[in-house]
């Protein structure tokens, strides 16, 4: 049984260093972006309201350098985060471009699928085409979105 497992966790790795696994990898990223960099903005207004309420506290206090200390480790952690966001942006940007480039039955496909985060069964329900088909969209269009990778990076990896 443990050996089964093993060979399973194996095959699973493999397929992930795949073409298709990095391809697929990178669409859940796409399709995420927009969510993740909303949930960083709420950080960043989080660490804002916890400077000000620092500033407010430490004020009585009258240390100016614990107080420029203190501001200064919440601007680095906001710059730390919105350089993270820009990282992300420019991530889907590059992935935009390629899907773009793709089929409008696989835009939808992959629009449907990694950015509205829905089933094959809901998928093929919305293109109006059967489950099957959806599969058939699903394969061709990361196959060509791994040739449209290859032409702009050389390579997926």
């Amino acid at each position: 049984m443990e050996n089964n497992y093993a060979d399973y966790k194996k095959y699973i790795e493999d397929v992930l260093k795949s073409e298709k696994g990095i391809v697929k990898k990178r669409l859940l990223k796409w399709g995420a972006a927009l969510n993740m960099c909303e949930m960083k903005q709420e950080e960043i207004q989080k660490i804002k309201r916890m400077k000000d309420s620092s500033i407010k506290i430490f004020s009585k206090f009258d240390n100016e350098f614990d107080n420029k200390k203190i501001v200064d480790s919440y601007e680095k952690e906001i710059k730390n985060i919105t350089d993270y966001i820009e990282n992300i942006m420019e991530d889907k940007r590059i992935m935009d471009t390629y899907i773009n480039e793709l089929m409008p039955i696989e835009q939808e496909f992959l629009y449907l699928k990694y950015r509205k985060g829905y089933d094959f069964n809901y998928v093929a329900l919305k293109m109006n085409v059967s489950r099957s088909q959806v599969f058939r969209i699903k394969d061709l269009a990361i196959d060509n979105l791994i040739l449209i990778i290859k032409k702009y990076e050389n390579e997926i990896f």
